[in-house]
């Protein structure tokens, strides 16, 4: 009785064994042979999602302009992830491919879907849109889609795309303003620039008739348009002068307490249309800049609108 109790034991530890062996067995072949699993099966979809229709035809004879904002944002990518915004598959299968230094036939139908999806005004013929347009409007579309989802102040500020490319503050009524950009004309800024010496810009947060009682946040990215109307500011400014100089930034804030705080950006990239319909699109590589744009002239004349973008300069501490 007691040597048949051992034997079944045995048996037992036997057929558990050799089960075990086959569940891993079989996992093995799942992972390594048919690679079927929720991963590669996303994958599959996601690349599917992007393949052109049949009958499909490219909405605009080039799409570099637009390529071109997408590269001054692909540091950045991550804040893209959880955006509210229609266009967000779309938006990181180009960051993807970018990535991948990858141009497919996928893309233009992507930058397709995300125009369509920006729902812009009929009025607008977007093809005559610059690198400099498509990218305050897509920042501002996606904006107020992150606006309109999260509703409330303290949930705005825990978007990651807010965090890095919305300036936030409040005036007096506790009204809160949130914007992506500054423009150079907008009476917010306290700009200064002699471009005979070193490019330098000096912002100073403030409101006409409005006085900011607090700045709710400063994002990782800021981003100036400078106009028609800033003519005076880039006058004989060539592209080189631009370069070498690096443009520095201080935003000066005043928080809560009443206390001014000076948070220093460095010149990361910048974008402009010449007259002649091509553009110059620059971003910071190190301590270089490269020239993504059609134009390889840098000592030419700037030439406006032109877009500069800033991000924060950890290097030097804020005041």
């Amino acid at each position: 009785m007691e040597g048949t109790s051992k034997s079944e034991y045995s048996k037992y530890i036997i057929t558990l064994v050799l089960a075990l062996v086959g569940v891993i067995g079989i996992a093995l072949l799942k992972a390594f042979v048919f690679p079927s699993d929720g991963k590669s099966k996303k994958a599959s979809e996601e690349a599917k999602k992007f393949n052109n229709p049949d009958n499909y035809t490219p909405k605009l004879k080039s799409y570099e302009f637009i390529e071109a904002t997408f590269v001054q944002l692909r540091k950045h990518k991550d804040a893209f992830k959880t955006i509210k915004f229609g266009g967000k598959d779309e938006i990181l299968y180009i960051f993807d491919m970018l990535d991948k230094e990858t141009k497919t036939k996928e893309m233009a139908f992507a930058f397709d879907e995300v125009i369509q999806k920006m729902e812009l005004k009929p009025s607008k013929p977007f093809p005559k849109c610059n690198t400099i347009e498509f990218t305050n409007l897509l920042l501002n579309k996606i904006r107020n889609d992150e606006v309109a989802h999260h509703k409330t102040t303290k949930n705005i500020q825990k978007s990651e795309f807010i965090k890095h490319f919305a300036l936030m503050y409040e005036t007096k009524g506790d009204n809160t303003s949130i914007i992506n950009s500054f423009k150079g004309k907008n009476p917010m800024l306290s700009t200064s620039v002699d471009t005979r010496k070193s490019l330098k810009v000096n912002l100073k947060i403030k409101a006409t008739g409005k006085n900011i009682t607090k700045v709710l946040h400063l994002p990782e990215v800021l981003l100036i348009s400078f106009d028609s109307g800033a003519k005076k500011t880039f006058k004989n400014g060539k592209i080189d002068n631009l370069i070498n100089n690096a443009i520095s930034l201080n935003v000066e804030s005043k928080n809560d307490k009443g206390k001014v705080a000076s948070t220093p950006y460095k010149l990361s990239g910048f974008t402009f249309s010449s007259k002649s319909g091509k553009f110059f699109s620059f971003v910071r590589d190190g301590k270089k800049f490269q020239n993504i744009g059609e134009n390889k002239e840098t000592s030419q004349s700037i030439n406006l609108p032109i877009n500069l973008y800033f991000e924060r300069d950890t290097d030097n501490k804020s005041n």
